[in-house]
């Protein structure tokens, strides 16, 4: 049987398991104690950002730019759909199930880390569905389906992976290429863009962890770098939640997978029963993981007092423990198996070619030391997890969804503690005064209406939340349009 990340990986780790066991405790123990004990006020604006030069910034708006990237993605689809349809049979030999398991999935994530959603970018099914849904009007997607179907499009290609014995194979690659490449671009047809957003695994995981990309743009068009963790905030609400947990969960799975009481539980086991107990323990595992995040949820909601779901409050958080787990477990995979592809792009149909010089290459083992990969992967563990501890937002604006405490400036002054919700808005709304211009005339005048200038959501939240009445500094109406202007959008190449 084969297994995707399987070829070519180590087990000779230079790291005991007590030590690795440790390792971890250690780091999730210290996300807490730094989250309670060493920030008690966020420290990352959502709208900051350092503004890119100008003619960097016209590069990256260039229609030729999303053409370019466009036409690359539709040929690299093509290229690997066809190598895996019409080139040889043996795994071996054809470079499809690397480039679709090593090159793609695996370098999902850098790339997404450093540029954003890329896959929005270059995805052949959003090319080739424009091209056949033209200018013809969309039908509206139902709000209650959320992501679910990305969420079982990204579950069909893990169970591929790790669990069907012939995941591997080139004719099983080219089926569910093509049978995946159908599906959501019919779905795209008629639905449009939208869909892919919502219903495209890839591209939703691309987005998931885009987040944390330091090339962000504001809602007014221009392009900035930013704090990666600040993109965090801008989480979009609704069904996030079950995309980690099912990322998670899947590589919980694969590494329960390779343990000799797994394999002794299904090495003489009929095929029949071994695809049903992996399939069983892939759902298990990411369910697993589901039950252990919404029982820290609810443990949390007594301080939650009214605001909104906390599963999806909670779902930023996430991104850099799943960044941090993908690093460390495909690290040593990348490395060696990626070398293959270099071989056999050299002869991609198995006609005997040698278009590159490097039909005869090998994979070299020795390019990177045991313990040059046992660093990287606890390094990225311990970092994912010490990263979910920093406070992300400097308050609750139209762009994020987290409240976190912060100091109350009222009527009494600085260093005054009302409840959590009611502080945040408040240095949120001291922060925009301080920005704007002519702060006594837009503060002057009467108590007035306070939803002419708040938000009602955000006087819902101070109701909800503040056991007695400060007096609350408004918020200038410019101010308030000034500070959405400048906030980013979730996506940098939505436009």
């Amino acid at each position: 049987m084969y297994q995707a990340h399987g070829l070519g990986g180590r087990s000779d780790l230079p790291v005991p398991l007590w030590l690795a066991v440790y390792a971890g405790t250690a780091a999730v123990v210290f996300s807490f104690v730094a989250l309670n004990a060493l920030w008690h006020q966020p420290r990352f604006d959502p709208a900051a950002g350092r503004l890119m030069p100008r003619p960097l910034q016209q590069v990256l708006d260039a229609g030729l730019l999303r053409r370019l990237a466009s036409a690359l993605g539709l040929a690299g689809g093509a290229f690997v759909l066809g190598t895996a349809w019409f080139g040889s049979r043996d795994v071996a030999d054809n470079p499809a199930p690397t480039l679709l398991f090593v090159w793609f999935w695996v370098g999902l994530v850098p790339a997404s880390l450093l540029f954003g959603p890329v896959v929005r970018l270059t995805s052949p099914l959003r090319t080739v569905a424009r091209w056949l849904g033209g200018a013809t009007e969309y039908r509206s997607l139902p709000a209650w389906i959320g992501r679910w179907p990305a969420v079982l499009s990204l579950l069909s290609f893990l169970w591929l992976e790790l669990v069907y014995d012939r995941g591997s194979e080139p004719r099983t690659v080219a089926l569910f290429l093509t049978v995946y490449a159908v599906v959501h671009i019919g779905f795209g047809t008629v639905f449009g863009p939208r869909w892919f957003e919502r219903g495209e695994g890839f591209e939703a995981y691309s987005s998931f962890v885009g987040l944390m990309a330091p090339l962000a743009r504001r809602a007014d068009g221009r392009w900035v770098l930013r704090n990666p963790l600040a993109g965090l905030s801008l989480a979009p609400a609704g069904h996030l939640a079950p995309i980690a947990c099912v990322l998670l969960g899947s590589t919980a799975f694969d590494g329960l997978s390779r343990t000799s009481e797994w394999k002794d539980l299904t090495l003489n086991t009929a095929r029949a029963s071994y695809l049903l107990s992996g399939t069983l323990g892939l759902l298990g595992a990411i369910g697993l993981v589901a039950l252990v995040y919404l029982t820290a949820v609810q443990l949390t909601r007594r301080y939650a007092r009214g605001r909104p779901p906390l599963a999806e409050r909670f779902v930023h958080s996430l991104v850099p423990i799943v960044c941090g787990y993908t690093v460390a477990h495909y690290f040593s995979f990348a490395v060696f198996q990626g070398q293959a592809a270099v071989t056999l792009l050299s002869d991609p149909l198995g006609r005997g070619w040698d278009l590159f010089g490097t039909a005869g290459d090998r994979i070299d083992y020795t390019v990177v030391s045991t313990a040059t990969i046992a660093v990287v992967q606890v390094g990225a563990i311990v970092t994912g997890h010490v990263l979910v501890s920093r406070p992300y937002t400097t308050g609750p604006c139209r762009c994020c969804r987290a409240v976190p405490p912060g100091p109350v400036l009222g009527a009494s002054g600085a260093g005054d503690r009302a409840g959590d919700g009611a502080a945040a808005v408040v240095e949120h709304v001291t922060h925009d005064a301080a920005e704007g211009e002519d702060d006594e005339r837009d503060d002057a005048g009467d108590a007035g209406d306070e939803e002419s200038v708040l938000h009602p959501g955000r006087a819902a939240l101070i109701a909800a939340t503040v056991p007695r009445e400060p007096k609350i500094h408004r918020i200038p109406l410019r101010m308030r349009v000034d500070r959405e202007r400048r906030a980013l959008a979730v996506d940098p190449w939505s436009a």
